[in-house]
């Protein structure tokens, strides 16, 4: 088990210019973030989303997979946070030997990227997903943290979400449930529930390589 600050799993940028308007995009910069054209721009260059999280140090994640792999440990099962949203995310090599998974988890209080979406977080989040094939499930909806529980043969992830986080009062409800079995001499996603139907898709599916828009792919689905 690894204790991790920062995404590491291969996450590339979607390209969301086709799926948010000038006038939404007017609307974010002007009440919730001013970079949100630059950063619309940005997306269709198909680059790492974040080059602070692993994937600006490439070379760096390959010696440690390979430092972990001659101790023996190509079972690792990665606790990471930093981005405010949820991630359950397939780790491998370069060349796609699987690592083992990960685990990202929300902020306490603070806010995910959905909050500087103008209400098209959810969405644009299912096209993150389907983007990357190591992206098993992404959300950003909710705060809450993950309820872990391990055995040697699997593991049992549950993402607990609060119904609000102004106020001493609220609920807590489990978004997700992910089971983590070995598979060889790694560990794999085994099944997920309390999924919706196309995150549930998304989750089963490497959709990222067929020449459909999101939107299409998934009507062929239902």
């Amino acid at each position: 088990m690894i204790a991790n600050q920062i995404i590491m799993a291969r996450v590339r940028t979607a390209d969301i210019s086709p799926y948010i308007t000038e006038e939404q995009i007017a609307e974010i910069e002007a009440t919730l973030w001013d970079g949100i054209r630059a950063f619309v721009e940005f997306t269709k260059l198909g680059l790492p989303l974040n080059l602070d999280a692993w994937d600006g140090y490439p070379a760096a994640r390959e010696r440690f997979f390979d430092m972990a792999s001659r101790a023996g440990a190509s079972d690792l099962l990665v606790l990471t946070g930093d981005t405010h949203d949820w991630w359950a995310n397939d780790l491998s090599t370069e060349d796609g030997r699987p690592m083992g998974v990960e685990l990202g988890t929300t902020g306490v209080t603070s806010p995910g990227a959905g909050s500087f979406l103008g209400g098209r977080g959810a969405e644009l989040a299912l096209l993150l997903n389907q983007t990357n094939p190591a992206v098993r499930y992404y959300s950003t909806e909710n705060r809450g943290y993950i309820a872990l529980n391990i055995t040697k043969r699997r593991a049992r992830a549950v993402f607990m979400a609060v119904s609000t986080v102004e106020s001493p009062e609220y609920e807590a409800f489990a978004q997700a449930r992910f089971e983590i079995v070995k598979d060889g001499d790694t560990i794999a996603f085994k099944r997920a529930s309390g999924l919706n139907r196309t995150e549930d898709a998304l989750f089963k599916y490497d959709l990222s390589d067929r020449d459909l828009t999101i939107w299409e792919k998934l009507g062929l689905l239902v």
